[in-house]
């Protein structure tokens, strides 16, 4: 029967050592990850483009409001243009008679800052407002109204994408190590429960955002737009959820390879 050597207390060390850079190299690179996901284009647009139609429909009844659309029903019928141009001040955004026709208000609304945040996001903010407007005023005011939206642009995505290369690297090495300095079915257990750990809350978080609750406690995610919460939920479930999810693959299969090894174990020491 094959003796079982007992690890020196340096090596466990090191595995401890190991597991900790493993466990805080894995939670910013998660974080990366989603930033990421956040800032790719169609994400990051369909995000702006709900922020900014919310920030200007904050003083009627919100994305739904039909108020605006009768507006420009009453604009259409006094005229024969097929294009309405919605915001004064930027004359290059323009919806058809379709549209208004065709579209519910908030799909109308959407249809609208779309033609804002593509540019935005392609861009940049200082980049797009000069596209939008030549009067250096309203262009200072449109870049202050999107200035919440500079973290959703290609530039900001390009540069996560460089940071996340590298924290996939690290994150990798210190999982070597952690792996290295485990023990028998332990190599697989020990990442195996840090991935399941840090990735549950992430999980759980966008379970909820995807289905707020309407009243009491955490009744101010409802008040979310859906396709706020629906992207972001995607997200978290996509990154979060697969990374818990294969943390408890691993701790299955080395639960498993444990309790078929210990009696394996068992039955040489009996017929020895």
């Amino acid at each position: 029967m094959k003796e079982v050597v007992s690890k020196p207390y340096w090596y466990v060390d090191l595995k401890w050592f190991f597991g900790i850079l493993f466990t805080l190299a894995l939670t910013l690179t998660l974080s990366l990850s989603l930033a990421n996901r956040l800032t790719e284009e169609k994400t990051a647009v369909d995000l702006s483009t709900v922020a900014l139609a919310t920030l200007f429909s904050r003083d009627g009844g919100g994305l739904d409001d039909p108020k605006a659309v009768e507006e420009f029903k009453a604009k259409l019928k006094e005229s024969d243009e097929e294009l309405i141009r919605p915001i004064e001040t930027i004359p290059a955004i323009t919806i058809s008679r379709d549209d208004v026709e065709k579209l519910s208000p908030r799909e109308l609304r959407l249809k609208i800052f779309r033609q804002i945040t593509e540019p935005l996001y392609n861009e940049g903010v200082d980049g797009a407002v000069k596209r939008f407007t030549d009067n250096p005023e309203e262009q200072k005011k449109l870049a202050n109204d999107a200035s919440l939206l500079r973290f959703l642009t290609k530039d900001t995505h390009e540069k996560i994408s460089s940071f996340l290369t590298i924290g996939i690297a690290v994150t990798v090495l210190f999982l070597i190590g952690l792996v290295f300095f485990s023990f028998g079915w332990g190599r697989l257990g020990n990442p195996g429960l840090i991935l399941f750990v840090l990735g549950l809350p992430g999980a759980a978080f966008g379970l909820l955002i995807s289905n707020p609750p309407s009243n009491g406690d955490g009744g101010g995610l409802s008040s979310l737009p859906p396709e706020f919460g629906v992207a972001i939920a995607q997200q978290l479930k996509s990154v979060f959820g697969l990374v818990s999810l294969g943390g408890l693959t691993l701790l299955v299969v080395a639960l498993v390879g444990s309790i078929i090894s210990r009696r394996r174990r068992r039955i040489a020491k009996n017929s020895a």
